[in-house]
């Protein structure tokens, strides 16, 4: 099998012209050099240096394989300096999964200025409220509501956080009453967010800090807050929203907070990569930008802008 590190320390043998200034030049032992020379010529079959106490000479063979070698190791070196260069310079995709919610409120101002400072760079916004895996699906960013045991959540970079509260119209509240209580929900009509009706159950926290949890068969079970929203609007029941999705319609009336006193559990919001370290440039200039917007923008998740 070709050893490329034989190959390098060969070309700088020969180059430096000792095994001495070699070892000195790639940082290694000169004993570890000797060796590495040894085994290149033993894999080969083939005397490549003759050494004598004052200098080394190339052989017929060594000159042919270092004239080879040579080429191999300035294209290596070329390759190094280009991956390094695209390092330091954002260019390339960054394709981003996110759900829904998030994308006109976080997601978009951020691209906008990602797109209008950085030429070279292109995005790839996949709309998705699935956990999605993000090497098989070739994900770069992926904005996730996480709770803090969850192990994704160790090296992401955490946004924000908000806690959904209950609401519904004027029009549902006049025909059905207010629940006075949290147990009061069961006999309600709920628009819920999730997949599995029979598994559904609604956790609440109140100021204190105390939680209870209230067992009902949504009548509505959507995994969009848009249409949580619009069927709260159209007095399909209650639903259990982030602030920033209703905030504009409680403050016009259309929309009534439910048990106020009431919210679920905060939704804490990260970005994830696939890996915490060696993020690409043009990733990495993406998320300070995210994260930027967020920062000037702290109420960004309870309130509209």
């Amino acid at each position: 099998m070709i050893d490329l590190n034989e190959m390098v320390c060969f070309a700088h043998v020969v180059d430096q012209g000792s095994f001495a200034a070699a070892a000195r030049r790639l940082r290694i032992p000169p004993s570890t050099m000797s060796r590495t020379i040894a085994a290149l010529e033993r894999r080969l079959g083939a005397r490549l240096l003759e050494r004598t106490t004052r200098k080394l000479r190339l052989t017929d063979a060594g000159a042919q394989y270092h004239e080879r070698c040579r080429r191999i190791v300035a294209e290596a070196e070329e390759a190094d300096r280009l991956m390094a260069a695209r390092a330091s310079r954002a260019q390339g995709t960054v394709r981003v999964s996110v759900p829904e919610v998030f994308v006109e409120r976080l997601l978009a101002p951020a691209v906008t200025r990602l797109l209008a400072t950085y030429p070279d760079v292109r995005v790839e916004c996949l709309t998705d409220d699935r956990h999605v895996d993000l090497v098989g699906e070739r994900i770069d960013v992926a904005l996730r509501v996480l709770s803090p045991r969850d192990r994704s959540a160790q090296g992401a970079r955490r946004l924000g956080e908000t806690s959904p509260v209950l609401c519904a119209s004027p029009a549902y509240l006049e025909a059905r009453g207010a629940p006075r209580a949290p147990e009061g929900l069961s006999s309600h009509a709920l628009c819920a967010f999730g997949r599995d009706r029979s598994a559904f159950s609604l956790r609440l926290v109140d100021r204190q800090g105390r939680a209870v949890r209230v067992r009902a068969v949504p009548r509505l079970l959507t995994t969009s807050d848009a249409h949580l929203r619009s069927a709260c609007l159209g007095a399909a029941g209650i639903a259990l929203l982030p602030p920033f999705v209703v905030d504009a319609d409680l403050r016009a009336g259309r929309l009534v907070r439910v048990l106020p006193r009431w919210t679920g559990p905060a939704l804490r919001l990260f970005a994830v990569t696939p890996s915490a370290r060696a993020v690409p440039a043009h990733v990495r200039v993406f998320l300070d930008l995210l994260y930027e917007h967020v920062r000037q923008h702290p109420r960004l998740l309870d309130a509209a802008a």
